[in-house]
């Protein structure tokens, strides 16, 4: 008997093993230091971030929640989560990470 093959959607998955959540973040972390998302603006919705990656709107959540914690964005009760700044803090972007030292 043949076996019969099928194309995998291979857009949900990283061929370098990320998982789908360092995905998104590392993407939406691009766009905030290229200024894709301006100081005090609000990010695209969870839903449309979801179907432009191609993954769940929990996956969003993570990656987001990630960003939140390393202090790229806010998030306010009933409000969408905003470019770092928002708000009344004026605390800048990070910048990338800096070197381990050893």
């Amino acid at each position: 008997m043949t076996e019969k093959w099928y194309v995998r959607d291979v857009a949900n998955r990283a061929n370098d093993g990320r998982g789908a959540v360092q995905r998104v973040s590392e993407e939406l972390r691009l766009r905030l230091s290229d200024g894709a998302y301006p100081l005090n603006s609000y990010l695209p919705s969870q839903e449309s971030l979801a179907t432009e990656f191609r993954v769940s709107r929990d996956t969003v959540q993570q990656a987001l929640r990630v960003l939140r914690t390393e202090g790229w964005i806010e998030s306010r009760q009933g409000k969408a989560p905003g470019s770092c700044g928002a708000g009344t803090s004026s605390r800048p972007c990070p910048g990338p990470p800096a070197p381990a030292i050893r």
